[in-house]
């Protein structure tokens, strides 16, 4: 991958940029120039694997607010073999330019979600699933499991142990053995336990996974939530009426407390001022640290005037104003009572009391990594090959996307061809036996 090097742009990865390169030409400076891939199908090259995913196709695109629109220019969110402005055609959108315009995010989510069957990779997806535990073949052994089920059936007849070796002869030809629970897309349940030998593993999970806190005093309390799903969730439990045990809490107030200084953030709060809701937004912004600074007024007008607003509010205000929204610049937050009562020290130490109904806290979030148990360094971003994107010193272990830090889906795409270019070159002698599966 030595062409990568030299090239610059929106990523320090040189697969990245090489195949951003390639895939979106001159892609900052002009828009709509025609890849310069020729994307071809291989059968005969195919990989067998499966992809388990919690949830339906496109990943955290399937939780955004519908209303909202792409950051990226819609060319920039496809993925291979099937464009985006294809997608658009076929659902009879013509008003949308995907070279130079930016896209309502429900529309991605539906683009990602039908992907896999419009290019006939849905036979190798797993949804609705949860990678609850891996480990290496060997450790398996020790403890008595077994991927094919020989070890249960050796369990219930352990006379028989006695002509067999101690490990299961089909299971040692792999490395990894994963536990894979499927479950009800409606109830949640678990319907079905698959068992996978593999030899490879790719970590694409994402950085969405367990939310970040603050800490403050309160942060506990049902009506304090991490992440805009469960925003919402919360919104139907009220109204519901299932959220009874703290009457002295006025859930009909529309003052609601963000907390966060970055994206997500700022799209809670164009959200919530949209559905008439007073919000009070707590943030961090000490020398134009907000990722919000570096967006134009001309192409990103929500988020630049959201700035403007919070660079004007980065003052002592009393956030018992009749404005819709109150900035507190670099305040800290003292806590918040049963009842919603909400203290804030300001920046210049002055205290603050508020009545809320809500707060939502958006400041970053960790991917969840423990089903890998020790078989995962803890500094394993931090020793991954940049050209491969495998992790150092443990053959058969990659990491793609947001796990190497890439943040766009048009960066995503080159270190996702890069694992697999490596994995077709180490293993092309033996694609037809790269993982079994077995129900239990």
């Amino acid at each position: 991958m030595s062409l990568g090097e030299g090239l610059t742009g929106r990523s320090e990865n040189p697969v990245e940029l090489l195949f951003d390169t390639l895939f979106h030409p001159n892609a900052d400076i002009d828009f709509g120039q025609e890849s310069r891939f020729d994307w071809r199908s291989r059968p005969d090259l195919a990989i067998p694997h499966l992809v388990v995913g919690d949830g339906e196709p496109g990943g955290s695109w399937q939780a955004m607010h519908n209303s909202m629109v792409t950051l990226s220019y819609g060319d920039w969110m496809e993925l291979p073999g099937y464009s985006l402005s294809a997608a658009l055609r076929e659902s009879g959108i013509s008003d949308i330019d995907t070279s130079s315009d930016r896209v309502q995010r429900s529309l991605v989510a539906r683009y990602y979600q039908d992907y896999p069957n419009k290019t006939g990779i849905a036979r190798h997806m797993v949804n609705h699933s949860r990678v609850t535990s891996v480990m290496t073949t060997q450790e398996a052994s020790v403890q008595g499991l077994c991927g094919c089920g020989l070890m249960g059936f050796l369990r219930r007849f352990p006379f028989l142990g006695l002509l067999l070796p101690p490990a299961c002869r089909e299971c040692a030809k792999y490395k990894w053995l994963a536990r894979v629970e499927r479950r009800d897309a409606e109830t949640g349940k678990v319907a079905d336990v698959l068992y996978v030998l593999t030899n490879t593993i790719v970590l694409a999970t994402g950085m969405f996974d367990v939310p970040k806190k603050v800490g403050f005093p309160g942060e506990d309390f049902p009506f304090v939530v991490h992440s805009v799903q469960a925003l919402d969730a919360l919104e139907r439990k009220i109204t519901e009426s299932s959220i009874s045990s703290q009457p002295e809490l006025d859930l009909e107030s529309p003052w609601v407390v963000v907390v966060g200084s970055g994206l997500s953030a700022a799209d809670a709060v164009l959200h919530l001022r949209s559905q008439g809701r007073n919000v009070i937004h707590l943030f961090q912004d000490q020398k134009g640290s907000s990722p919000l600074s570096r967006y134009s007024r001309s192409a990103y007008p929500e988020y630049a005037s959201l700035y403007r607003l919070m660079k004007g509010g980065a003052r002592d205000v009393d956030p018992v104003s009749t404005s819709a929204y109150e900035p507190l610049g670099d305040a800290e937050i003292l806590g918040v009572t049963r009842q919603g009562h909400f203290t804030v020290r300001t920046s210049k130490g002055a205290i603050f009391r508020h009545k809320i109904s809500r707060i939502l806290v958006l400041i970053g979030s960790e991917p969840f990594l423990a089903f890998m148990g020790p078989n995962l360094p803890k500094d394993a971003t931090d020793n991954l090959n940049p050209n491969t994107c495998a992790v150092e010193g443990n053959k058969g272990l990659y990491m793609v996307g947001s796990l190497t830090g890439s943040k766009f889906v048009r960066f995503g795409l080159g270190t996702t061809l890069a694992v697999a270019r490596d994995i077709t070159r180490e293993r092309v002698a033996s694609l037809s036996q790269d993982h079994s599966v077995k129900r239990l």
